[in-house]
């Protein structure tokens, strides 16, 4: 896979800027939910802003463009999908990485947000925004069902859910969401392709003898 480059950025001080930004992402802009009659109720299908399992391709291309995003499209020989988009945006305190990896119909198998902390700011923002992300999921979803995470769910035994806690030398935060079924349908695809590549190139080389 290519490797992405992080591009420059307006630099600010987190004296100038309060941490409530933080909060208002995790609470308005992270995982996409309905406010009704002033209850919050959780969506079916987990999702990340403008991003769900039911987003067709075309539509994240097109709301990530709109969305200030860098983005960047290939396709890929990879075992966690065919397709790939890669989304960037910088924020005050962090900047936002998400990797999304699609099957041969373009449905969506998982993505990851990775949150990586930006020049000259503290990296326990990212253990704030840590704590945050999983109380918000635990709200949603229920509670966490490994220890060894700082969330982690298996929401109506499809999708899967992950928070995983910061190491205390890095700089990033990690968020993963799979479909266990397509990811699942998309390795035995994947096998049967890679196998047939096999097949064919040996085929080839034996017709020379």
């Amino acid at each position: 896979m290519n490797t992405i480059h992080i591009f420059g950025r307006r630099k600010m001080s987190s004296k100038n800027v309060p941490f409530t930004i933080i909060l208002i992402s995790v609470g308005f802009f992270l995982f996409g939910t309905v406010w009704n009659t002033g209850v919050l109720h959780a969506q079916a299908v987990p999702s990340y802003s403008f991003i769900s399992f039911q987003t067709n391709y075309s539509g994240i291309v097109n709301f990530a463009g709109s969305d200030g995003y860098h983005l960047k499209e290939e396709e890929i020989t990879s075992r966690y999908g065919k397709y790939h988009i890669f989304l960037e945006k910088p924020l005050t305190y962090y900047t936002e990485n998400i990797y999304l990896f699609f099957n041969e119909q373009k449905e969506l198998i998982s993505f990851t947000v990775i949150f990586m902390i930006n020049e000259n700011q503290p990296r326990t923002v990212l253990d704030k925004l840590v704590g945050s992300i999983s109380e918000r999921l635990t709200d949603k979803y229920g509670p966490s069902e490994n220890e060894a995470y700082a969330y982690f769910k298996l929401y109506e035994n499809t999708y899967e859910l992950a928070v995983r806690p910061r190491q205390s030398s890095s700089g990033f935060a990690y968020v993963s969401f799979k479909h266990a079924q397509r990811d699942s349908d998309y390795r035995d695809y994947y096998v049967q392709e890679i196998e047939a590549l096999e097949n064919e190139e040996i085929e080839e080389t034996v017709s020379n003898f």
